[in-house]
């Protein structure tokens, strides 16, 4: 990763309406990148969606209802006196976190964390080294 990707982060909380904040974090809960809240509180959020997704990952392993080997926790919500909080998969090890305002329509802004998701997977991935001649 060459820039950190605070400018997807930004566009994403323009581009949907009632989001106050976006938070991407490694699944250690270390804030990597964030929007719309002092790094204090981004770094509690941070915390906040470690646990969120080990929660998520722990459903897959209940007996009986294990999920498919290969798959891995997606998306949660969480309402607490109306804020919103959507935690999904961002890419390998790393979570990304939306905050919105109570009346927010979440249906859309869960579909556009999908699309963050996979932009910021391109954006993390580290591309191969190409051999050069010599």
């Amino acid at each position: 990763m060459t820039e950190k990707p605070d400018w997807l982060l930004k566009s994403f909380a323009e581009e949907n309406p009632g989001t106050i904040a976006v938070v991407l974090t490694s699944s250690d809960g270390l804030l990597m990148a964030s929007h719309g809240l002092e790094r204090d509180s981004a770094e509690r959020v941070g915390a906040m969606v470690s646990g969120s997704a080990a929660l998520g990952r722990s459903l897959g392993q209940i007996p009986g209802l294990e999920s498919p080997q290969g798959t891995h926790f997606e998306q949660m919500t969480v309402c607490h006196g109306g804020l919103w909080m959507l935690v999904g998969h961002a890419g390998k090890e790393t979570y990304l976190a939306v905050l919105t305002v109570p009346d927010a329509d979440i249906a859309p802004i869960a579909h556009a964390m999908t699309r963050l998701s996979d932009r910021l997977y391109e954006h993390l991935s580290t591309k191969p080294r190409t051999s050069t001649a010599h």
